[in-house]
């Protein structure tokens, strides 16, 4: 699955996030349809003259999520938002986990459950 939005800010200053790696495809929760995507263990994203991205993340272990140089406890069954300001200076995300999440059912390789990303303020989903 492909993330992808594309703007300009009040200045005309090209805006830009792209993420492709480490992400798989849109799933939803029933009954309650929460729409959530699945990471891999190790996912990215290209950026361009953003200041802020939120992301919201749920995983049913606990683990440790490094975005670039932060570290985040990930605290089993919690919904946690993850807000990365001041990312201007920055081209990359690098997300990466300490573990895989494991479901007998599933054959891929999961990270975290992502239930919203926003880059400056608009909801890319």
């Amino acid at each position: 699955m492909r993330i992808q939005y594309q703007g300009y800010d009040l200045e005309s200053k090209f805006k830009f996030f792209d993420m492709i790696d480490g992400v798989y495809d849109l799933e939803t929760i029933l009954p309650s349809n929460q729409k959530f995507i699945w990471s891999h263990q190790r996912f990215n994203a290209s950026i361009e003259n953003l200041t802020k991205i939120n992301f919201r993340v749920y995983s049913s272990i606990p683990n440790i999520l490094y975005l670039n140089s932060m570290r985040f406890e990930i605290m089993p069954n919690v919904v946690i938002n993850i807000c990365l300001e001041n990312m201007k200076s920055a081209n990359r995300i690098f997300g990466n986990l300490e573990r895989l999440h494991s479901h007998p059912s599933d054959t891929r390789y999961l990270g975290i459950m992502i239930y919203s990303i926003s880059v400056d303020g608009t909801d890319l989903f």
